[in-house]
């Protein structure tokens, strides 16, 4: 154990721990520009394996709310990234960020929201995550993790590499699983960035409870989301909470017009 913590004292005089970010103290091996590198690369390896949807409309409603939410952020953070989002043609109930800013939502779930709000909450969540570096966060614990194990073997390997070229999508998420606090924390920042951009952020409870809905009635297709994006109870009453906060002349808009066109345009029976 001595050398262990020898070796991440060396690591943290030597620079390797990056600090940018909202959680400072959390460990960190990749700076930003090696973060946004990452998810250039992994972005490649998820459109290999996935269909994106092309249609103008739909692109254009997903991008316009995650364009929104990055113009009203008011934390600096957020802009650190070059955010895209993009939609991917499955009824699989699922969305999920890449490190550095690559965002993408199922058309299952796109289908699952019942107004602009609640679409919006999911994209705000995600770019959450990306300010709040959890994936890298949980790259750097895996990679420590790993190291630990090498160091009690009596073998002290070279740290593995920033790139992970030729990951696959079950690969990439499979390492994108987040805890519950990480969850909590992308939630957090979700609704300040959709109170910031005039969105009603009572659109994020109601999802949730959309998803835990259809956690019940059909489990296998949100089984992956569910992986990947624990939902426990206390998940949505932490955001009830955090809503009650609100004015209470806080009035939601309800579904916009293009939001209910491209509804009837792709919603499938």
């Amino acid at each position: 154990m001595k050398r262990i913590a020898t070796i991440a004292l060396a690591l943290f005089a030597t620079g390797c721990f990056h600090t940018t970010g909202l959680n400072r103290y959390q460990p960190d091996m990749y700076s930003v520009d090696q973060e946004v590198g990452m998810g250039h690369e992994m972005s490649k390896e998820v459109e290999k394996e996935t269909t994106l949807v092309r249609h103008h409309a739909l692109t254009q409603l997903v991008q316009g709310i995650g364009q929104r939410l990055l113009e009203h952020s008011n934390r600096p953070e957020f802009r650190l990234y070059p955010y895209t989002f993009k939609v991917v043609d499955s009824s699989e109930v699922n969305a999920f960020s890449l490190p550095g800013g690559p965002i993408y939502v199922n058309m299952g779930l796109v289908e699952l929201a019942e107004n602009e709000d609640e679409l919006a909450a999911v994209i705000a969540h995600e770019m959450g995550h990306v300010a709040a570096r959890h994936a890298t966060e949980q790259m750097t614990a895996l990679q420590l993790s790993q190291l630990a194990m090498f160091i009690t073997l009596s073998v002290v390997p070279a740290l593995p590499p920033v790139a992970m070229e030729g990951t696959r999508l079950g690969y990439i998420l499979g390492v994108l699983r987040y805890d519950r606090s990480m969850e909590s924390e992308a939630d957090e920042l979700g609704l300040e960035l959709m109170e910031s951009a005039g969105f009603d952020p009572r659109g994020m409870a109601t999802m949730l409870k959309h998803l835990e809905d259809e956690r019940r009635e059909e489990p296998v297709m949100i089984e992956r989301l569910m992986s990947s994006h624990p939902l426990p109870d206390d998940r949505i009453q932490a955001v009830e909470a955090a809503l009650a906060k609100e004015p209470e002349d806080r009035r939601s808009r309800g579904s916009s017009a293009s939001f209910e066109r491209i509804k009837v345009l792709f919603v499938k029976d």
